[in-house]
């Protein structure tokens, strides 16, 4: 039986339903068989409702969002109940590599990383294949971000500094000061 609400008269429900089904609220399923299936639909509403509820609290507890603001060139996220706010210089995608457990190749993945920041991968897993693919496209994600790149190793000629952390005795020019 399908849970319904009507405004409509019920006995003129019940009418239209047992001209429609003779049996009913049975159904016939054999030669002298019927069934009557019930579902308690208030408690699978309220089951419903708590565990969306408790998804939903779940979810949102243990989901952290980076917002990259290209105007500003910060990205910003909570840390439990603190925000912050990161500069474009201490944010980057970096190919990872790591050594596989079961063969002595190297695996490499894409990883967003950076200061305060809890490593997300980028791909689903680390993969057997050349690197150069997927540096390939760590560097395209990084340019469409406006991102920092860096290969594996510390001193690669494939990074892509796009922003780096300005000296704190930088001149203004207009003032002829340091700020």
């Amino acid at each position: 039986m399908k849970f319904q609400i009507s405004w409509a008269d019920p006995v003129k429900e019940l009418e239209k339903k047992v001209k429609e089904n003779p049996y009913f609220p049975f159904n016939r399923v054999g030669d002298q068989k019927f069934l009557l299936q019930q579902s308690y639909v208030e408690l699978y509403i309220a089951l419903g409702v708590l565990v969306v509820s408790s998804l939903f609290l779940i979810i949102s507890a243990s989901l952290k969002q980076y917002i990259l603001d290209g105007d500003k060139k910060t990205c910003t996220f909570k840390v439990g109940r603190e925000m912050v706010i990161v500069n474009y210089h201490n944010i980057y995608i970096r190919l990872r590599k790591s050594e596989s457990q079961f063969s002595s190749k190297e695996l490499y993945g894409l990883m967003f990383d950076g200061y305060r920041i809890d490593s997300h991968p980028i791909t689903i897993r680390p993969s057997h294949r050349t690197n150069a693919k997927l540096r390939e496209l760590g560097k395209k994600i990084a340019k469409n971000l406006n991102i920092n790149y860096f290969d594996p190793t510390n001193m690669s000629k494939h990074h892509v500094l796009r922003h780096q952390r300005r000296s704190e005795f930088v001149r203004d020019a207009e003032e002829d000061q340091i700020v």
